[in-house]
């Protein structure tokens, strides 16, 4: 599918901003932390618009996601351009369908697995669900996304406050040692910035998430501009009634190839490829 990886960059930046929003505890935090938990609480639908260096690396998204607070059960839906995915995770399985039905497939929920099976660089010692989940409410990591936020402007406009922080992988050293995310897995990646509108009724309206990697010495930039639409509403998202259909990721990887591994490239987590 085309841009498969850009959607899947999209998701993984979504939930990196609303775990930064889940952990946070005071001042500035603690009203970002709010606005997150109000704008998801029954779910939300958003369009994403991801602007790459170049006018042929822009895309468009519209996602819905729906979950219960400890991610047992997730359900995520993404279109572009008549091509999408649709994820329902239970019981620590994700079933993804692919292209609305032309492909399916059932596979664990490590995050090597799943990214593989849907074309993302993935490293042998990638995060599983549960490494994700503990971070939630451990104190280290609590008082890490405390001194990040605690740090961001504040500024009010005619959409609500808009709270802005810049970050760098040193920002995330906790994250980084407890996940096991390796040097060579941020090798491309420089700088990034954030910014989130809380509006009059307390929902985020708006998310912009830049990343500055660095591509054979040029700095690139890639940005995530996130709309939410109709806060406050429940999307409608349901369980597929045919999971019995679904292919184990064992018999789709003998359908491409005999038993080959799926994976894609090496394990560097190229951010500058999140826009090809």
């Amino acid at each position: 599918m085309k841009n498969i990886k850009s959607i899947v960059g999209v998701l993984l930046v979504i939930c990196m901003v609303f775990a930064i929003a889940s952990c946070a505890s005071k001042t500035n935090s603690q009203i970002i932390r709010d606005a997150f938990d109000k704008t998801r609480a029954n779910g939300f639908a958003a369009d994403v618009k991801v602007n790459g260096a170049a006018e042929e690396e822009t895309m468009e998204v519209t996602m819905k996601v729906r979950s219960d607070k400890d991610l047992k059960t997730v359900f995520l839906e993404m279109t572009e351009n008549g091509s999408g995915i649709n994820m329902y995770l239970a019981d620590d399985v994700a079933y993804i369908d692919m292209n609305l039905g032309i492909m399916a497939m059932k596979i664990k929920t490590d995050l090597k697995d799943a990214a593989s099976m849907v074309g993302v660089d993935a490293a042998e010692d990638a995060p599983s669900v549960a490494d994700l989940r503990a971070l939630e409410n451990d104190e280290a990591v609590n008082k890490e996304i405390d001194a990040l936020l605690d740090k961001a402007t504040v500024e009010d406009t005619a959409d609500g406050k808009v709270y802005s922080f810049d970050f760098t992988a040193d920002s995330f050293k906790t994250i980084i040692e407890k996940l096991k995310i390796s040097e060579n897995q941020l090798k491309s990646f420089k700088k990034g910035s954030a910014k989130s509108t809380v509006d009059k009724n307390g929902y985020v309206s708006k998310a912009i998430v830049t990343i500055e990697s660095e591509a054979e010495g040029v700095t690139v930039p890639v940005t995530f501009d996130v709309t939410f639409k109709d806060l406050g509403k429940a999307p409608d998202l349901t369980a597929p009634s045919d999971l019995d259909q679904y292919k184990d990721a064992s018999e789709l990887s003998n359908m491409f190839g005999g038993g080959e591994d799926l994976t894609v490239g090496d394990d560097s987590m190229d951010f500058s490829d999140l826009s090809e």
